[in-house]
């Protein structure tokens, strides 16, 4: 009798633990990833096709070329609050600038990305061996708006005689988060998915922030004063042009460029202007 129950007891426990393997902190990890990023999420480019084969550079002979400008009253940058830290102060002899909205004597808006958003699906480019850079020198992240490769290496020294923190919040890359408590320490860091507009801030010092993009291909600009931008070498074909700014949002223009065309192209910002703001 106990041989039979034991044998049944087997039989219970073997059914029992063919009924789901996965641990219950893996399924809650997978669960949270499909609801990290819906459909609608709009965050970065199509993915590439199966398809896509080796970038051609002999077929790149148009280009894309305009400005992006602002309309509207804005003030000049302002005084950011860094009474904190008076050793930043001290750093830049005078007030660190608010970059958050920048506008030229002509009306020219500064650190607007603008990239092709669709159109070189079909091809595949591979990152570039240089890296791309962000200091951090007087108490601010130095440029206020980077664009670089998916994949290409992202440099992030720090230039300052005390320490800084370094937190990238991205919804599709890793985020990061460290510390750099000595002068001309460098750290390396890359983003593996197309994303605009991550926010890299310091946890120390709450004013300091810069935007990075990450593309999957060589067509993009970040604009200056002036607002210029020019996207060169691309290969005939119909695409998504879109222009980001940290605070006023994005904007699309679809366009068709021929084989040896250089089209002109322009975007205008004002505030509450209605373009897609940043999710």
């Amino acid at each position: 009798m106990r041989s039979y129950s034991f044998f049944v007891l087997l039989i219970v426990i073997a059914s029992g633990c063919s009924r789901d393997t996965t641990r219950p902190s893996q399924r809650s990890e997978e669960s949270a990833g499909a609801a990290e990023e819906p459909a609608t999420r709009d965050v970065g480019a199509a993915s590439a096709p199966e398809t896509s084969k080796p970038w051609n550079a002999d077929l790149g002979t148009a280009s894309i070329v305009g400005v992006v400008r602002f309309v509207g009253s804005v003030n000049p940058p302002g005084p950011l609050d860094t009474s904190s830290t008076p050793q930043c102060v001290r750093i830049n002899k005078g007030p660190i600038l608010d970059e958050s909205l920048i506008v030229g004597p002509q009306g020219g808006l500064k650190n607007v990305v603008v990239w092709i958003r669709k159109g070189l699906e079909m091809w595949e480019f591979p990152p570039p061996a240089e890296p791309a850079i962000i200091d951090q020198k007087g108490c601010k992240f130095e440029p206020h708006v980077l664009c670089l490769r998916v994949g290409q290496e992202l440099r992030i020294r720090n230039s300052d005689p005390l320490i800084h923190n370094v937190h990238a919040l991205p919804k599709r890359n890793t985020s990061f988060n460290f510390t750099q408590a000595q002068q001309g320490m460098e750290s390396v860091r890359t983003f593996e998915r197309p994303e605009a507009m991550i926010p890299i801030r310091c946890d120390i010092h709450p004013w300091m922030a810069c935007y990075v993009t990450a593309v999957p291909h060589p067509f993009f600009a970040v604009t200056s004063e002036d607002g210029w931008f020019e996207l060169s070498g691309l290969p005939p074909g119909e695409y998504i042009v879109e222009a980001i700014h940290e605070r006023l949002g994005r904007q699309r223009h679809t366009v068709s460029v021929a084989d040896g065309q250089r089209l002109q192209l322009s975007f205008v910002f004002h505030n509450n202007s209605g373009a897609k703001k940043q999710e």
